[in-house]
């Protein structure tokens, strides 16, 4: 194979991974009517620009939904902020009519999923780029199209729903600290702030970022591997004792937070009340969202008081959170108020196709045999290992979670490929299953 050719490979694999993952999603979208959550998020993003509202669905960050609602900006677009279902923050009804009486559902559905359908394909891209640099093309093509063919990317990339956000969002989060905990750059930091960032003003599960990125900080740390600090207008320098690379990854994790604060400052336009009307802004009730705890309750107040985070934030995550409380759970013929343990390793289970079992069978099967494993393995499977132990000790039973460890189609591939391991984002953190109707079993974030 030619030099040329051979350099012609990776982008050709790309585009035609990408080209039968958007065929298959616009495809798919064409033909499906409203789900539940978009007869709520699409409206709800349209009033975000429009009217720079957040009255409506607190419950989710704004991100998604305002990006699904920017092709409506350069539409005719009809929306009555005098409607009485507006006026009384009634999301599902004021939903109904913007959709179905004001202005065309089939339209307003394609030209907002379209965005949706966008952030897949950034996912897949980002996989293919990510294995390459790992473990070379073989194993990133094979991940690429596991992950354009994966049921829950084609469900989930062709909605009006957080879920494909937070996978792609999650999943850079975690490749971009990784890359910045190797080589401390101003460039390298940004781009963590800025890949966390989005995540938290995509979807409050986000939040698992927290353990997930001071573990693979502590991974930098102590596991072999070389770490670097190269500031603008210095020499690059070595940093090789633990307490030089812990205080290295301290500053950065801070850094990182602070980013992230500017970009969900951002992802709200700035505004922090949930409502420019006094009136609607004073009828939301903090008081049926503040926790019960006895630490929780006053951390939530001085969260408030403070203004580092808009009220809208602070209102979505509290109800988040709140929500996030035991109730009734149904599994294999039996109920149950308290849930158990074996919930979701048991739906993951069942609701993976049975040729992704197969694979991960076969990439743990051939796992290498080390003494422990290195960063590179720590780096992969940590985040899936600190998921699956918030998806078992959560009270909380419902459908498949956002907050689901999903062991993804990349990690198999590039076991098979390169006879190396992966994680890869196309099943990531944030993703759940769907039913192939106009309502789907929801999980309440």
């Amino acid at each position: 194979m030619t030099v040329r050719l051979r350099g012609a490979v990776a982008p050709a694999a790309v585009a035609a991974g990408v080209a039968v993952y958007v065929t298959l999603a616009v495809g798919g979208m064409r033909r499906q009517s409203a789900t539940f959550d978009e007869g709520s998020h699409l409206p709800a993003g349209y009033t975000y620009l429009k009217l720079g509202d957040h009255r409506l669905n607190p419950e989710h960050p704004p991100l998604v939904k305002a990006l699904a609602a920017l092709p409506l900006l350069f539409m005719d677009v009809t929306v009555k902020p005098d409607d009485e279902a507006w006026a009384m923050r009634r999301q599902w009804e004021f939903g109904k009519r913007f959709l179905y009486r004001w202005n065309d559902a089939d339209r307003l559905l394609f030209w907002g999923r379209l965005p949706v359908v966008v952030l897949g394909a950034l996912l897949a891209v980002s996989v293919f780029l990510w294995a390459r640099a790992r473990h070379g093309l073989p194993a990133a093509v094979l991940a690429l199209f596991l992950c354009v063919l994966s049921p829950d990317v084609l469900a989930h990339g062709q909605l009006v729903t957080t879920d494909a956000g937070i996978a792609l969002f999650m999943f850079l989060s975690v490749v971009a600290f990784d890359a910045a905990s190797r080589q401390l750059s101003a460039g390298r930091l940004a781009l963590a702030g800025l890949a966390a960032g989005l995540a938290f003003a995509t979807k409050f599960s986000a939040v698992l970022l927290l353990p997930i990125l001071t573990g693979l900080a502590l991974v930098a740390v102590f596991a072999p591997g070389p770490m670097s600090l190269a500031l603008p207008g210095r020499a690059r320098r070595e940093l090789a004792g633990r307490g030089a690379r812990l205080g290295a990854m301290a500053a950065l994790l801070v850094a990182i937070g602070a980013v992230s604060l500017a970009v969900v400052w951002a992802s709200y336009g700035f505004r922090s009340p949930l409502s420019p009307d006094p009136g609607v802004e004073s009828a939301f009730e903090w008081s049926r969202v503040e926790p019960d705890g006895a630490l929780e309750r006053p951390v939530a107040h001085l969260v408030r008081a403070s203004g580092m985070l808009p009220e809208s934030f602070v209102f979505g995550f509290l109800r988040f959170f709140k929500h996030s409380e035991p109730r009734p759970a149904f599994l294999l013929g039996r109920v149950s108020s308290a849930g158990w343990w074996y919930f979701f390793p048991v739906t993951f289970l069942l609701k993976t196709p049975v040729p992704l079992l197969v694979l991960l069978g076969i990439a743990l099967a051939t796992r290498r045999r080390h003494a422990r494993p290195g960063r590179d393995e720590l780096v992969l499977w940590l985040p899936v290992a600190i998921y699956a132990v918030v998806a078992v000790v959560r009270a909380l039973n419902c459908s498949w979670p956002p907050a689901a460890p999903r062991p993804g189609p990349g990690r198999a591939s590039m076991r098979l490929g390169a006879r190396r391991s992966s994680w890869s984002a196309c099943s990531a953190p944030g993703t759940r299953c769907r039913r192939r109707s106009s309502t789907r079993t929801t999980w309440p974030t």
